[in-house]
């Protein structure tokens, strides 16, 4: 090709891969400009670099690329390298895979190789521009969430690319000849990675669900004592019952029973509340936190609407949605007088929607923190290893793609989380 070929080839070419690198960066401001840019200079190293020795020519243009990318994006190295490593990647395997439907099913060989660059890289760009649009968000965000199980995935990709636009630039042909496997060496790649993700998550959830359950189990075992000490304790009630019966007369018996079986009545609904609760995670949760509310002088009521409700979060995610939202509001009311220190927690469902809601009465000056209040690091104590708790729960609600909403009602703060019924 001469050099005004070689130019449009890599012009069109870089057209795919920065069409993919804004789709990592769509908050990035005037990105199609900054990307004509770099497309428009890199082409032009691109002609420069084609009298030198292939490898070098090679490196000197990622090189370029690559710092050119970070200096209009601000890129920070680990991100810029794992986003243009897999676009790389996946830019160089589609491009195999269209090059060779071409050749087969279409035009056959074609004479001209600017020709066949040009059908190639249009088709590219299409492609990349419905990639854009439909597909990588989720990618992106299944991928961020599983980084630090990617990078074994990373080196390989990154030797793989290396390795494979060295032989093109030096000898397309071997690739061309050889197509099938070029292109099943990187799926193998990703399918062997993801086989591991799926293994070490399951073990992780696994031994996650497990701690909760060693957590939580001493939790179930006192309340289990605790009805069996009430059940105990009924003959002597009923001994109780029997006294009174003998010792007051019929105007004050009425009386005297009333009140002593209301009591009666009040303390074990108290218990009945936890057996019935459909989750153990709710009953442990809660019970735990009705005891630590007594002890810090703090009104805590609780109102599960149903009890068969099921939420789509594993026990141990449960566990912390609710602990990290009732710990807030606790905090929240410590230092207040008595009559304000009021929390509620309250779960219900309809046909189309199931909600925890956790409420405390309102902080002074709470409406400044709530634009930040889901930061991670974020927190209004001093003390260090704070301000993770919120930012967890928001992150654990959006894997179910929940919502997570803050409101202000008649002087309370309330948390709602949502889940919508499929």
């Amino acid at each position: 090709m001469n050099n005004y070929e070689l130019f449009f080839s890599s012009f069109t070419e870089l057209i795919s891969i920065l069409i993919l690198f804004n789709a990592f960066n769509k908050n990035s401001q005037n990105k199609f400009i900054k990307s004509f840019i770099i497309i428009l200079l890199s082409s032009i190293v691109a002609v420069i670099t084609n009298s030198f020795t292939s490898w070098i020519g090679t490196l000197i243009n990622f090189a370029f690329l690559v710092f050119m990318l970070m200096f209009f994006y601000k890129k920070n190295m680990r991100d810029l390298v794992i986003e243009y490593t897999f676009i790389i990647v996946f830019v160089m395997v589609m491009e195999l895979i269209v090059d060779r439907t071409l050749t087969v099913f279409v035009f056959g060989e074609l004479n001209s190789e600017f020709l066949n660059y040009i059908f190639t890289n249009t088709i590219m760009i299409i492609l990349c521009i419905c990639i854009y649009f439909w597909v990588i968000d989720k990618i992106i965000f299944n991928m961020y969430k599983r980084i630090n199980k990617l990078y074994f995935l990373l080196i390989n990709f990154i030797i793989y690319g290396v390795v494979a636009k060295l032989i093109w630039e030096s000898d397309k042909y071997i690739i061309l000849e050889n197509a099938f496997a070029f292109i099943m060496i990187p799926i193998v790649m990703c399918i062997v990675n993801l086989i591991f993700i799926v293994y070490s998550e399951n073990i992780v959830e696994h031994k996650k669900s497990l701690e909760t359950y060693n957590k939580y189990n001493s939790v179930i075992l006192d309340l289990i004592d605790e009805i069996k000490s009430r059940q105990h304790d009924f003959k002597n009630h009923f001994s109780t019952i029997y006294g009174m019966v003998l010792t007051y007369d019929e105007k004050e018996l009425r009386y005297e029973l009333k009140n002593y079986l209301e009591s009666l009545q009040k303390s074990l609904s108290d218990t009945e509340e936890y057996i019935y609760m459909g989750s153990k995670v709710f009953a442990a949760v809660i019970y735990v936190k009705v005891r630590e509310a007594k002890q810090k002088n703090i009104d805590f009521c609780f109102n599960i609407e149903d009890n068969t409700i099921k939420f789509p979060l594993r026990g141990y995610e449960l566990s912390e949605v609710l602990n990290n939202l009732i710990d807030n509001a606790f905090q929240a009311v410590m230092n207040m007088k008595t009559d304000k220190k009021n929390v509620y927690l309250r779960i219900m469902q309809n046909d189309k929607e199931k909600c925890i809601e956790v409420g405390n009465t309102k902080p002074e000056m709470f409406e400044k923190v709530i634009p930040n209040i889901f930061y991670k690091g974020f927190t209004t104590k001093k003390e260090d290893g704070h301000g993770y708790g919120l930012y967890n729960v928001k992150k654990i609600v959006q894997k179910y793609k929940g919502k997570i909403e803050v409101l202000i009602e008649d002087e309370n703060v309330i948390f709602r989380i949502t889940f919508y019924s499929i």
